[in-house]
């Protein structure tokens, strides 16, 4: 509702009067609001947004609009009061608020009625039949006081009292105080079954938002985490459009291959959603060119393997054994990190080092330290401690941009490869 009230409104329809005083007085002469507003109010109207005048409006609406109105004169009222002056005390009274009022707005107003009085803007005096007010004013019986005004029969008079215990007043109020209980209990079965509704619109929602991006099947967290930090290194753009996603723990390629397969399963019904992409390690090839090898599969999900980075490619494979991860493509750096931390596990011998390598150092009488040296790379000769994977990927995501730049290209290469794909 639009209200028609105050001196920007009043001041734009007479400021050819205010700027002929101020032309004439030599000094600004302003409207201003009277000390006592119900004159106003007796003028006062309301338009709605469909240009409907207050005036035309059922008794509920005008109703719910009496609280605001009050309120407003009151604030107005000690504004206007002089400094120093007596303050005022505000008193409403209200005779039957609930009329022509349908329950949710009668519970409203019972609401806003409670909030200024709790706030010291106004006491207020309420009759009522309403089981809605009456309910309110049990609930907040240290802060409201219920009288009971009751016809006395023998006396023939009409009396009241505020000294009934509340059980006892529950009884005297008959029909009254069934329809209390009753329609307290339908209140707090709307009040669940609005907030379900939000909840569930909230889920609509986030199930829609998602349902709207693409998706990148991972192997586990660590993984998550760094291909969004390199989502967000490398390609910024792809942040809303693309989710990665994994299982918290135990997800490894078996996790991506069925999740591809779900993808697949849906998509081949709704083509015009987007695609999905899975990356695992190398211990999943063969999977990956199963998955691939279908032509049907890869119009909806394909598979990725994690590409190798130039260091593992450059290891000496007659020499050493390297099963390649997602960890074995962090710079030199980060496993030192690790290391001085205590994240890492040493391998044994025979995990280090190939079977030829072994037979020579029992045949020919060579040393493991021949083959192991002190530059040997961390990743060769230790193993990442499973708890730490997340602590480790954290470290690096700490990283700047540039780093990612400099240090992981390859993650850069597979990103642009996916993005093609995705059609992003």
């Amino acid at each position: 509702m639009g209200v028609f009230l105050g001196r920007t409104f009043i001041g734009e329809h007479l400021s050819d009067l205010t700027n002929d005083l101020q032309k004439s007085l030599g000094f600004a002469s302003h409207l201003s609001l009277p000390t006592d507003l119900s004159l106003v109010f007796e003028k006062l109207d309301f338009i709605s947004s469909e240009k409907i005048s207050l005036k035309n409006r059922g008794d509920g609406i005008k109703a719910r609009h009496i609280p605001h109105i009050l309120y407003f004169m009151a604030q107005s009222k000690k504004k206007l009061s002089k400094r120093g002056g007596p303050r005022h005390t505000i008193i409403w009274g209200y005779e039957e608020p609930e009329n022509n009022l349908e329950m949710s707005s009668c519970s409203l107003l019972a609401e806003e009625i409670l909030f200024y009085n709790f706030n010291g803007i106004a006491q207020t005096f309420l009759t009522t039949h309403s089981p809605i007010f009456y309910n309110v004013a049990k609930e907040h019986i240290k802060t409201s006081s219920i009288h009971y005004i009751y016809k006395d029969i023998e006396e023939n008079t009409t009396l009241a009292t505020s000294d009934i215990p509340l059980n006892s007043l529950d009884s005297r109020m008959g029909v009254t105080q069934i329809y209390a209980e009753r329609i307290k209990t339908v209140q707090n079965e709307i009040e669940k079954l609005k907030k379900e509704a939000k909840e569930n619109e909230k889920a609509f929602d986030e199930l829609k938002s998602k349902n709207s991006k693409a998706r990148i099947f991972v192997e586990g967290f660590s993984d998550k985490i760094i291909f969004d930090r390199c989502i967000k290194a490398f390609y910024p753009e792809l942040a809303g459009k693309v989710d990665v996603e994994t299982k918290a723990d135990g997800a490894g390629h078996t996790y991506v291959i069925d999740m591809l397969e779900h993808w697949r399963a849906r998509h081949k019904h709704h083509p015009n959603e987007p695609k999905a992409v899975g990356v695992v390690d190398d211990d999943a090839t063969s999977e990956k060119k199963t998955w691939n090898k279908n032509s049907k599969n890869v119009l909806s999900a394909k598979c990725f393997l994690l590409p190798k980075s130039q260091t593992y490619i450059e290891v000496d494979r007659t020499t050493y054994k390297v099963l390649y991860s997602l960890e074995t493509m962090y710079p030199s750096e980060v496993w030192q990190y690790a290391f001085e931390k205590g994240w890492l596990n040493e391998k044994a011998r025979n995990e280090i080092l190939t079977e030829a390598i072994i037979t020579k150092i029992l045949e020919e009488e060579k040393k493991p330290s021949d083959y192991i040296k002190k530059d040997t790379p961390l990743f060769i000769t230790h193993s990442v401690n499973y708890d730490k994977k997340i602590s480790i990927a954290k470290h690096l995501a700490s990283k700047s941009d540039e780093y990612f730049e400099t240090n992981i290209p390859v993650l850069k290469q597979l990103l642009e490869e996916i993005k093609e794909y995705l059609n992003l």
